[in-house]
């Protein structure tokens, strides 16, 4: 390494210092006919690496074209210096080992190239750019091959490499043609380069010796022509995913709050029970949804849904379904009727989704609650220092499959100091790294060991001891959109 940026420094700066010397490396001529491929070599591979620096920094799978222009540069730049003299004089290595190099290169390079190309372009028609891509690879694959074999690096190369080259300007230029009006700018910015690049090569072999300003410098200076336009295509499209990204963002806290909104941004007051919800999405938008329905001070509804999905259609759902509860007030002591009611609205409107449903609806004056269910979890008593979902044996279908259904609703009585607990199955159905649920026996096994602690402790307790089972830092979202809702009777 030290001789490379040694040489590096004599080309720069002392190049006729020994030009009284006959050895071909000291020759003026020698000199100025090298001296500009490799510092074109040197110049590519540090551009190449700066590039991949880059990508390194902005860690971003969806920025993969980054990389890939990165190896395209370093490995063109590699192949410049393998094929320089100056380098082969300079570093003490034999010189089949560049010969291998600048055949790997050339027979491998260009699938890197097809690979950032198709990251702007697409796979073009009918997949022409996909079929390249595996043409290229099972050549580069069969000319290294044999090459290693028979110990000549560019042993079928020459020709066969050089129609390759041009399949690969005939299809991009066949799906340009066929996307005429419908390319992207970056797309235009890489087919000016290229086609710079290409007019340049044209240029030196057809053109007659001699000619005005034929030779490698053209062709040189054409490459990093190209070089930055693939750049600056890169960096524009970075740029465009950043934005389109803080947009996307922007639109999903937009669509959050909204999502919050809906939720009740006020619990009921009763002496006769305390409500205590916690509310955690999986993402930033979930599609959990509770509301409450309070008539008095002895009178209230508590409703949990849960709807298929996540995101924002989940959440447009959940809107939906504060909308039709909200217009049901007047059926609040009636839960079975009531959720009739919600599925009647919304079937036929949930786009192949559905929703499962509690209702709860307590009657503080006798005693009593009366419970419904479309499809829910069952809610969870806690009596005497003992969890059991047993009291509520209601069933139903999940709201949005059938439209003609009815429900059953059932009577439970209850006492001052019950603990009834509401919750979605997300709470239940979160796997551990070995692939087991939480499940509702450790739930209501962590209910009754907790029993004694206060309303607002119980629900993060136990979702502290969900996310623990699961393996999962404080800041990953769980496998599902988490509610729970615990009702004190006082």
């Amino acid at each position: 390494m030290k001789r490379i940026f040694f040489l590096l420094f004599s080309i720069l700066f002392i190049p006729g210092i020994c030009f009284s010397r006959q050895e071909p490396m000291m020759r003026p001529d020698f000199w100025l006919q090298k001296q500009p491929e490799f510092l074109l070599g040197f110049l590519l591979i540090v551009i190449g690496i700066l590039t991949g620096l880059v990508f390194l920094l902005k860690r971003k799978s969806s920025e993969l074209y980054i990389l890939y222009l990165a190896v395209f540069i370093v490995g063109y730049g590699a192949r410049v210096l393998a094929d320089n003299e100056l380098l082969r004089m300079s570093v003490d290595v034999p010189r089949d080992f560049w010969e291998y190099i600048d055949a790997a290169v050339t027979d491998l390079l260009p699938v890197v190239f097809i690979i950032f190309l198709q990251s702007f372009i697409g796979w073009g028609w009918k997949r022409s750019v996909f079929w390249l891509l595996l043409i290229w690879i099972a050549y580069g694959v069969t000319a290294m091959t044999i090459g290693i074999v028979t110990g000549t690096p560019h042993f079928i190369g020459g020709s066969i490499n050089d129609i390759l080259v041009i399949l690969i300007i005939v299809v991009l230029g066949f799906n340009r043609y066929l996307a005429r009006g419908r390319s992207t700018p970056e797309g235009r910015i890489i087919e000016i380069g290229l086609s710079v690049f290409i007019l340049a090569v044209l240029y030196n072999n057809l053109a007659p010796d001699g000619f005005f300003l034929k030779g490698a410098s053209v062709e040189q200076i054409a490459f990093l022509i190209f070089v930055c336009c693939m750049i600056y295509a890169a960096i524009k499209r970075s740029n465009n995913t950043e934005r389109e990204y803080d947009a996307i963002l922007h639109d999903l806290e937009t669509a959050r709050q909204i999502q919050l909104a809906i939720l009740p941004q006020t619990l009921p007051v009763s002496s006769s029970c305390t409500i205590f919800p916690t509310y955690i999405p999986m993402t930033q938008i979930g599609g959990d949804f509770y509301a409450f329905h309070q008539v008095d001070d002895k009178h209230a509804g508590i409703l949990i849904a849960d709807v298929s999905g996540h995101g924002i259609p989940a959440a447009l759902l959940a809107s939906m379904i504060k909308v039709a509860f909200n217009s049901l007030v007047a059926l609040a002591d009636r839960p079975a009727l009531l959720l009739e009611s919600v599925n009647h609205a919304l079937t036929g409107q949930l786009n192949n989704e559905f929703i499962t449903t509690a209702y709860l609806w307590f009657n503080f004056a006798d005693m009593t609650m009366h419970h419904a269910s479309a499809g829910h979890p069952a809610p969870i008593l806690i009596r005497h220092g003992k969890a059991d979902d047993k009291p509520f044996i209601a069933k139903g279908i999940p709201i949005g499959i059938y439209e003609d259904i009815t429900y059953a609703s059932e009577t439970i009585g209850i006492s001052h100091g019950d603990r009834i607990l509401l919750y979605t199955d997300g709470l239940t159905e979160v796997s551990n790294p070995r692939g087991e649920l939480y499940g509702k026996e450790r739930l209501l096994s962590g209910l009754t060991e907790n029993r004694h602690l206060p309303l607002e402790k119980i629900s993060n307790d136990i979702i502290g001891q969900v996310s623990a089972w699961s393996g999962r830092g404080k800041t990953e979202s769980l496998d599902d959109d988490v509610t729970v809702i615990v009702i004190d009777v006082n």
